[in-house]
């Protein structure tokens, strides 16, 4: 699969290889956020399920002092709205980034296809007369569109989860390691 998505990127322009560089940095940013926006939900609910963890926590402690609030009902709505924003705010984030990693394996799907509609072109009258018009067209349509979907496309969304599961494991190890090794 690898050496397919290698060869799929040298195949690339110098301006398709940036944009897809690029596009690779706004997965790891999109990852992020979407890491932030899952581990968000669990502090909620358990200040929501016990209310003095509030003042037995230090950072939920900090926030409630900082930010002056008279009580706990206030703080908790507080953190609802901040936790259904960032919620928000990745699952936004995530449609955004899928429509972008979308857009671009179709346009290079047309470029692939503009390419070798131009190779088809360029034959010499012989080449067309062995050749099967349904096979061109066949080349044309079907395959650029099987090698992008097929390889571009399912290769980016590979490797946005794999920058999504790998840290959400990792901080998972790290809060608790039992749940972990069991899950």
């Amino acid at each position: 699969m690898f050496s397919k998505i290698k060869n799929l990127f040298l195949y690339l322009d110098k301006r398709q290889q940036n944009k897809f560089i690029l596009l690779q940095i706004i997965v790891v940013l999109n990852s992020i956020i979407e890491i932030l926006g899952v581990s968000s939900i669990l502090p909620f609910v358990s200040i929501v399920s016990n209310k003095n963890l509030i003042f037995e926590n230090e950072v939920f402690l900090k926030i409630y002092t900082i930010l002056n609030f008279s009580n706990v009902d206030q703080f908790i709505l507080f953190v609802g709205i901040s936790v259904f924003s960032i919620l928000l705010i990745s699952t936004v984030s995530s449609i955004i980034t899928t429509v972008l990693l979308a857009n671009f394996a179709h346009k290079i799907s047309a470029e692939v296809s503009n390419r070798l509609f131009e190779y088809y072109i360029n034959q010499n009258w012989n080449y067309h007369l062995n050749t099967s018009t349904s096979l061109i067209i066949n080349n044309l349509h079907q395959e650029c569109s099987r090698v992008t979907g097929g390889i571009l496309d399912s290769s980016m969304q590979m490797i946005s989860r794999i920058f999504f599961t790998i840290p959400m494991c990792i901080g998972i190890f790290l809060v608790n390691p039992l749940v972990a090794c069991i899950g």
